[in-house]
C-alpha cells in the first residue's frame, strides 16, 4: 500500500495535470491530454518538480499504482470509488489524471525512431514508462491489470468533464478500435498543433460547424487532402497518416473536431481566412396557423479581421455598388436580410456580389445561382444553411428551379427522394416567400446515399453511420437531451445483411436495450423506450467484426434536476415588480429603477403587495377593427441582382465537367470535377463498393428501400413537453437559450419570439426585459398551484420531486383526479380536478403555493395601459429605412412616410425592426419609446380611442385582431383563466372576414377589469 508521502506527491501532479491540461475556461472546446514536451514542464512547475519531467511524473505515479515490481491499480480504483461517491467531491478533479497521463506518455512513445519496441507495441512501452520489466510474463501482467480499469478509469475522466458542463473542456477520450490502448492513443496521435490545421480541411471541403460524421467516413476525404501540396500538417502527422494502424484513429479525431468547431477561424491566418469568406443562403420556415412562410436571407463567412463589420456594399444589376446592412450571426458569419432589401426570386437566381465598404482591394465575395439549393438545418445558425449538398440523416430542406436541367430536374428530384429519403417529406405549395419558378421540398431526411448520382447536390457526403437527432436538446456544451424528448437512433449503412444496436448504461455498464435489423437501415424512437435519466452509451455492429463500427454517448437529463450553475451563469431570479407612474413598465417585465413606488410583486401566479385603485367598465364587445380589412404591408426591395443567361449552365445545370484519369491519385478519395464553361467544382464520394474494416463475406449488393422506415413525425406534442423540460431543468439563462430550445421545435426566428411569449403567458418562465422591451433574461418560477373556481387545478413553476409525490399522493387518497391535456401549440398540462381543502391548507409546508383565482388576483395589482406608455423611458427618434404606421382602427401595419405625428411606428433598419410610440408631446421633442411590439399597439389605440380587445359573453371569450395579442402580464392575466394559450379562429363581421385571437374562458367580472386596464 503506498505510503502517505506517496500519495502527497502523487496528488500534488494530480492536481497540476488537472490545472494545466483541464482549466475553468468560457470557451473551452474538446480537451485532450497531450503531453508536448512544453506542457509536461508546466505540469511539473506546478507539482513544483524542477528535474526532468517525465521522470518526476514516473516516479509520482509509480509510488501508486507499483508494488514489489507490478502494476497494482487496487488502491488507486479504491480512491475513485471514493471520489465518485462524494457528492461535495466529485466535481473536483478525478484521483486518476496522473496516471492517465502516464499512460500517454507511453502512448506517445509508439513509433518513435529510437524506440526498441514495434512500432504498434503498447505494451512494452507503459512498462518502460512505469519502470517495469518487459519480459514476456511482465507484459502480460501489465495488460491484465490496465486493460481491466482503462475504460472504468478513462470513463471517469470523461464523465467528470461533462459533469463540469464543458468548463473543463469538452470529452475526447473515446476508442472504436482497440478498446484499451485506444483510449490513450486517441489523446496522444494528433498533436494540438495540427489539430487546428484541420480547420483548414473543414473549409475546404465545405464541411459544417458542429457536423456530426464518422471518422470512416472522413477517411477519403482525409486522404485527398494530406496528398496535396498545400496540405498545411506537419510532416510528423502525414507520416502517421501513410500507416494503415494508425490511420483510422486520426480520421476518428478529426471527426471530433468537426463536431467541436463552433466555425471560427484563426484571423491571423491569411490564407484560411481568404478561403473561408463565402456568401449562402439562410432560410426560415415558419409554419403558422394561418399559412407557412419561407424567408431567405444572405449568410456571409467573413474573412478573418473584418468579421464584426456590419458596413457592406452589393452590386445591383447595373453594376453600381449599394450599401446594405447586416447583422452578427453565430461565430464569425453575419446575416444580411432580403425582406425589404433583394427581392427573394433575385437572391436565389441572380448573381450575389458583396464586399466590405473597406474591402482594400479584395475581390467580392461572390455567390453563383444553383438550380437546386440545399439547405441543412445548422445548430450553429439555428436556421437551414445552404451547403454544397445534403448530409445524411440530417433535417433539410431543398429549393428547386422548376425548369431546370431542361424541365426534367424537379422529375429527378422527386424520383431521388423517393428511392432515398425517409418517408414523410414534402413538395409544398402555398409557401409565401418562395419565388416564382422554384418548387420547395420539406421534412427532408435523406436517408440512403443515391448511388446512380443523377442530382450531386442530393449525395451526401457521408454513406453511412449511426446518428442521435431529432427530440429536444438541451442548451449545453455537453451534448443532453431532455428525457421527456428523447431524440431517435438513425441508422443507414449500405451493403450490410443485418446490423445490432446496443446501448448500456455508463453507470453500470450493463446493457439495458438491444435492437437489430436485418438489413443496413434502422429508426429507433427512444421516446417510446421509457428511458430513465441517465447517461447511456450506444454502439452500433455489424457482422465480422468485434468492435462497434461507431459508437456515440447520450445523455438523459430531466426538469427535476436542475443545470450546474456553471453553465447558466448565476443568473438570479425574475419576477414583475409593478405599481403606479415609472414602476408600471413593470407589467410587461421592463426593469423598475429602485427608487420607484412599487406596489406589488409577482412571480408566476404568486402576488405580494396592495390592489391598485381602478374604476371598472363593462369591457367592450365590439371594436373598429371587426367592420375593417386587414392590410397587408410589403416593403418593396430596393436593390435587383444581375441575373445570370437562362441558357447558361448555371441555371440549366447542363454542366461540362472536367474529371481526373480514372486511377490515379489515392484511393477512397472523392471525385472532383471542374465545369469547363463556368469554373464550378463538382465534388462526388468516391466511395469503395467494400468497407476495409469488416469481413467482405459480411457483405452483399443491395438497394436499403426507404420506405419501411418510420415517417418522419414532428410530434410537436412531444416536443413541446420536452421543450418545457429543458427549461425547467436549465431553471434560469439568458434568452439565447430559449431560441435554441425553440429552434427545435421549430425552426425561424419568427417562431423564436411566440416561444418566449408563450412560456411567459402560462407562468413557465418570469422574464425581465430592458428598456427596449428586449428580453435580456429569465427564470422558472417555484412551485404553485392555480386553483380555478371551477375545481381545477394546475401545477405551475418548477416542482421538486418530492414535492410533487406528496401532493399526488394527498390528493389522490381523497378522491382527485389526475389528467394530462394535450395540443399542438403549447407543452402537456396536467390538471388536478377536485384537490380537497384539507390539502391545500398544508401545501405551504410541503414548499407549494397556493393561488386562488389567479386570473383574479393578477388583474388586481395590474396598472393602466396608458400608466405603462407613459413609464418607457424617452429616447431621440433613431434612424430608419422604411417605416409603417399601425392604423389602430384597421389593426393592421401601413407604410407611411411620415413619422412626426403620435401613433405606433415599426421603423425598419436593415435585419433590424424597432417598435415605437409617440405621444404628442414627443412629436414636438424629436422623442419617441421603444417597446415590445404587443405594447405599443395597445398604448396606441388606448391613446386613440379605438379599443382592440372585445370580450363575448356567451362564450366566455377574448377576442383580439390576429397580430395582436395582449402584452406581458395582461397576457397572463387573460390565459391563466383557462391554462390554454389564445386558439386562432376567423370571424365574420357582415361581409368583412378577419383572423383573430381567442382567450377562452374568462369569466364577466375578470374581462371587465382586464379590458378596463386595456382601454384606460
Amino acid at each position: 500500500m503506498a505510503s502517505i508521502e506517496a500519495w502527497s506527491n502523487y496528488s500534488s501532479w494530480n492536481d497540476a495535470v488537472a490545472a494545466i491540461i483541464y482549466p475553468e475556461a468560457e470557451d473551452a472546446g474538446p480537451s485532450y491530454l497531450d503531453l508536448e514536451d512544453d506542457i509536461l514542464a508546466e505540469i511539473a512547475k506546478a507539482a513544483n518538480w524542477s528535474g526532468d519531467p517525465v521522470s518526476g511524473l514516473r516516479d509520482a505515479v509509480a509510488g501508486v499504482v507499483v508494488s514489489s515490481g507490478r502494476l497494482r491499480l487496487n488502491t488507486l480504483t479504491v480512491e475513485r470509488r471514493v471520489w465518485m461517491r462524494d457528492a461535495n467531491t466529485r466535481k473536483q478533479p478525478p484521483p486518476i489524471l496522473a496516471f492517465l497521463a502516464m499512460t500517454v506518455v507511453a502512448a506517445e512513445q509508439m513509433g518513435a525512431d529510437d524506440s526498441p519496441y514495434a512500432k504498434n507495441a503498447y505494451y512494452p512501452q507503459l512498462a518502460a514508462a512505469l519502470g517495469l520489466a518487459t519480459d514476456k510474463a511482465s507484459l502480460s501482467d501489465v495488460q491484465k491489470h490496465y486493460s481491466a480499469r482503462a475504460e472504468d478509469y478513462w470513463g471517469a475522466l470523461n464523465w467528470w468533464l461533462e459533469e463540469c458542463d464543458g468548463a473543463r473542456g469538452l470529452p475526447t477520450a473515446y476508442a472504436l478500435s482497440h478498446r484499451y490502448v485506444g483510449l490513450p492513443l486517441s489523446q496522444a496521435l494528433v498533436r494540438d498543433g495540427d489539430r487546428k490545421k484541420f480547420i483548414h480541411f473543414f473549409v475546404k471541403y465545405g464541411l459544417a460547424p458542429g457536423m456530426e460524421i464518422a471518422g470512416a467516413d472522413l477517411e477519403g476525404y482525409l486522404g485527398e487532402w494530406f496528398s496535396l501540396e498545400s496540405c498545411p500538417a506537419s510532416m510528423s502527422l502525414k507520416k502517421l497518416w501513410s500507416r494503415d494502424s494508425t490511420r483510422a484513429r486520426i480520421a476518428d479525431v478529426v471527426a471530433l473536431e468537426l463536431a467541436g468547431w463552433d466555425g471560427s477561424v484563426d484571423s491571423t491566418d491569411s490564407e484560411l481566412a481568404q478561403s473561408q469568406g463565402t456568401v449562402r443562403l439562410l432560410a426560415d420556415l415558419h409554419e403558422g396557423f394561418f399559412g407557412s412562410n419561407l424567408e431567405l436571407m444572405l449568410l456571409l463567412n467573413s474573412r478573418g479581421a473584418s468579421a464584426n463589420a456590419t458596413a457592406l456594399e452589393v452590386r445591383d444589376s447595373k453594376g453600381d455598388w449599394s450599401d446594405i446592412e447586416a447583422v452578427a450571426g453565430a461565430s464569425t458569419t453575419r446575416i444580411i436580410p432580403t425582406r425589404g432589401t433583394i427581392a427573394p426570386a433575385s437572391v436565389v437566381s441572380g448573381i450575389v456580389e458583396l464586399r466590405e465598404s473597406t474591402s482594400d482591394g479584395l475581390a467580392p465575395l461572390r455567390r453563383d445561382p444553383r438550380f437546386i439549393v440545399p439547405l441543412v438545418f445548422d445548430e450553429l445558425q439555428q436556421a437551414f444553411v445552404e451547403r454544397e449538398r445534403l448530409q445524411l440523416n440530417s433535417e433539410s430542406i431543398l429549393l428547386v428551379d422548376e425548369g431546370c436541367i431542361k424541365g426534367t430536374g424537379l422529375g429527378l428530384v422527386e424520383q431521388t427522394l423517393e428511392a432515398h429519403a425517409r418517408p414523410g417529406w414534402q413538395k409544398r405549395t402555398g409557401v409565401e416567400g418562395v419565388p416564382e419558378g422554384w418548387a420547395l421540398f420539406t421534412d427532408v431526411q435523406m436517408f440512403t446515399p443515391p448511388l446512380e448520382n443523377l442530382v450531386p447536390e442530393l449525395v451526401p457526403l457521408a454513406r453511412g453511420f449511426l446518428t442521435l437527432g431529432g427530440g429536444i436538446k438541451i442548451p449545453s456544451r455537453i451534448r443532453k437531451w431532455s428525457v421527456k424528448a428523447p431524440p431517435e437512433i438513425r441508422v443507414s449503412l449500405e451493403q450490410v445483411p443485418s446490423l445490432e444496436i446496443r446501448m448500456s448504461s455508463l453507470k453500470t455498464d450493463t446493457v439495458v436495450r438491444t435492437w437489430n435489423a436485418d438489413h443496413g437501415a434502422a429508426i429507433v424512437e427512444l421516446s417510446s423506450e421509457q428511458l430513465a435519466v441517465g447517461d447511456y452509451r450506444i454502439e452500433l455492429y455489424v457482422p465480422g467484426q468485434v468492435d462497434p463500427v461507431q459508437q456515440v454517448t447520450l445523455r438523459l437529463r430531466t426538469g427535476g434536476e436542475q443545470e450546474p450553475v456553471s453553465s447558466t451563469g448565476d443568473v438570479l431570479a425574475c419576477s414583475y415588480r409593478v405599481g403606479p407612474d415609472q414602476a408600471a413598465r413593470g407589467a410587461v417585465g421592463m426593469e423598475v429603477s429602485p427608487e420607484s413606488d412599487v406596489t406589488a410583486s409577482i412571480s408566476g401566479l404568486w402576488v405580494e403587495g396592495g390592489e391598485l385603485d381602478v374604476e371598472v367598465a363593462p369591457a367592450p364587445a365590439t371594436a373598429p377593427w371587426m367592420r375593417r380589412t386587414e392590410t397587408n404591408v410589403v416593403s418593396e426591395p430596393s436593390v435587383a441582382l444581375a441575373e445570370s443567361d437562362p441558357k447558361s449552365c448555371v441555371r440549366t445545370g447542363a454542366h461540362y465537367l472536367e474529371y481526373p484519369v480514372f486511377g490515379t491519385g489515392p484511393k477512397l478519395k472523392y471525385i472532383s470535377g471542374e465545369c469547363k464553361y463556368c469554373g464550378v467544382v463538382k465534388r462526388s464520394p468516391g466511395w469503395a463498393w467494400k468497407a476495409t474494416k469488416v469481413a467482405p463475406q459480411a457483405y452483399v449488393e443491395q438497394k436499403l428501400d426507404v420506405s419501411d422506415l418510420p415517417t418522419v413525425d414532428e410530434g410537436k406534442s412531444r416536443l413541446w413537453a420536452g421543450a418545457l423540460d429543458a427549461v425547467q431543468h436549465l431553471g434560469s439563462g439568458k434568452p439565447s437559450a430559449l431560441d435554441y430550445v425553440a429552434t427545435q421545435i421549430e425552426p425561424g426566428s419568427l417562431f423564436r419570439s411566440t416561444f418566449v411569449e408563450a412560456l411567459e403567458q402560462i407562468c413557465a418562465i418570469d422574464i425581465e426585459r430592458d428598456a427596449t422591451g428586449a428580453v435580456v433574461r429569465w427564470s422558472v418560477p417555484e412551485a404553485q398551484l392555480a386553483v380555478r373556481p371551477n375545481t381545477e387545478s394546475e401545477p405551475i413553476g418548477s416542482w421538486p420531486q418530492e414535492a410533487w409525490e406528496w401532493l399526488i399522493d394527498s390528493a389522490g387518497s381523497e378522491g382527485a383526479l389526475l389528467s394530462e391535456r394535450a395540443n399542438e401549440v403549447q407543452p402537456p398540462r396536467s390538471i388536478i380536478e377536485n384537490v380537497p381543502e384539507s390539502v391545500l391548507e398544508v401545501a405551504f409546508e410541503h414548499g407549494i403555493g397556493v393561488v386562488d383565482d389567479p386570473a383574479w388576483q393578477l388583474t388586481q395589482v395590474l396598472p393602466s395601459i396608458s400608466s405603462v406608455g407613459g413609464s418607457l423611458p424617452r429616447v431621440k427618434l433613431p434612424g430608419f429605412v422604411s417605416a409603417e404606421f399601425f392604423d389602430t382602427v384597421s389593426a393592421s401595419w401601413v407604410a407611411t412616410t411620415d413619422v412626426d405625428r403620435a401613433g405606433a411606428f415599426r421603423l425598419i433598419r436593415g435585419f433590424e425592426r424597432m417598435y415605437i410610440w409617440r405621444e404628442a408631446s414627443d412629436v414636438g421633442l424629436g422623442h419617441c419609446a421603444r417597446g415590445p411590439a404587443s405594447l405599443v399597439k395597445y398604448v396606441a389605440a388606448t391613446d386613440a380611442g379605438h379599443p382592440l380587445a372585445t370580450y363575448h359573453a356567451d362564450s366566455a371569450a377574448i377576442m383580439v385582431p390576429r397580430g395582436c395579442n395582449l402584452p406581458g402580464l395582461y397576457a397572463r392575466a387573460a390565459v391563466v383563466s383557462s391554462g390554454r394559450l389564445p386558439r386562432p379562429a376567423r370571424i365574420s363581421v357582415g361581409k368583412v372576414k378577419r383572423r383573430v385571437s381567442v382567450y377562452t374562458n374568462v369569466d364577466r367580472p375578470t374581462a371587465d377589469w382586464l379590458l378596463t386596464l386595456l382601454c384606460s
